[in-house]
């Protein structure tokens, strides 16, 4: 059994002719169906992480079918209260 294909999404961007930057949901859209018929056709599962304040990204991944899978979180050290907070039960 193949492993478990992994990514991580970013925003997907384009130049117009004006010189704005646009995000292109159809790109990411042709992009992925690529590489899910071509480098990651066998495998069982795949997973990708997105930053929780990409929303774009999250509505687009959840429009072609991905779900909620786990949250990760991190802080650094020195950001660390000691003792607050809830224990869990």
């Amino acid at each position: 059994m193949r492993s478990i294909a992994s990514i991580r999404s970013s925003p997907i961007c384009a130049s117009s002719s004006s010189g704005t930057t646009i995000a292109s949901a159809a790109f990411g859209r042709a992009a992925f169906t690529w590489l899910r018929e071509n480098p990651w056709r066998e495998r069982p599962r795949i997973r990708l992480e997105v930053l929780v304040g990409n929303q774009r990204g999250i509505r687009f991944w959840r429009s072609i079918g991905f779900q909620d899978y786990c949250l990760v979180m991190e802080a650094e050290p020195s950001d660390l209260v000691p003792g607050s907070g809830t224990s869990a039960p």
